[in-house]
């Protein structure tokens, strides 16, 4: 189940930015935290199961993320395009604007959605209750521990990372890995 979480989409790259910005980095993974215990415990009592089963549920939540991922993809490309920042060069936003963008890239993402509803939800649902309620509380502890280490560990990266050029790449490979999965996401979901 680790593996479902390491994948680099737009949670990951926002708090790896923030942490790297050293802007509310343990704000940002206490929210993508406390989403995930939401989401994994609807997985664990079996929404996903219904969505799965519900074909235009599925396609709302499908074509939703999809476009989704091509909004922040083509947010990641302009940021690219544009370039020229680095940490300390970049904005920093208020602290509203990033909790509202954590909650979104959080509760809106297909990715974190189909990795927390639907996939730990499908697995937890081969087990009785009292195992899948202990199977969701170790999915929760990981995630907490991987949010939290991604927080605390990205501050000492900043140093070899404050390069525009750097930033550059950064930004074009989070577009293309999430383009791909919201590509990836039409073709191959249904």
């Amino acid at each position: 189940m680790a593996s479902v979480i390491f994948a680099v989409g737009p949670q990951n790259a926002m708090l790896i930015r923030q942490g790297l910005r050293r802007e509310h980095p343990l704000l940002i993974a206490g929210i993508f935290t406390l989403c995930d215990f939401l989401l994994i415990r609807f997985g664990v009592i079996g929404v996903g199961h219904y969505v799965g089963k519900t074909l235009w549920l599925r396609a709302i939540m499908i074509y939703g993320g999809a476009g989704f991922l091509f909004w922040f993809a083509g947010k990641a490309f302009y940021a690219a395009w544009r370039g020229g920042q680095n940490l300390s060069s970049a904005e920093m936003p208020c602290r509203g604007s990033l909790i509202a963008a954590a909650l979104a890239v959080s509760l809106l993402n297909p990715g974190a959605i189909i990795d927390t509803v639907v996939v730990i939800g499908s697995v937890a649902s081969k087990y009785s209750l009292d195992r899948a309620i202990a199977f969701g509380f170790g999915a929760q502890a990981f995630s907490t521990v991987f949010f939290f280490s991604i927080a605390v560990f990205t501050r000492h990266l900043a140093p070899a990372l404050n390069n525009p050029q750097v930033w550059r790449m950064i930004d074009v490979c989070v577009g293309l890995i999430t383009l791909w999965i919201g590509l990836h996401l039409i073709f191959f979901a249904f």
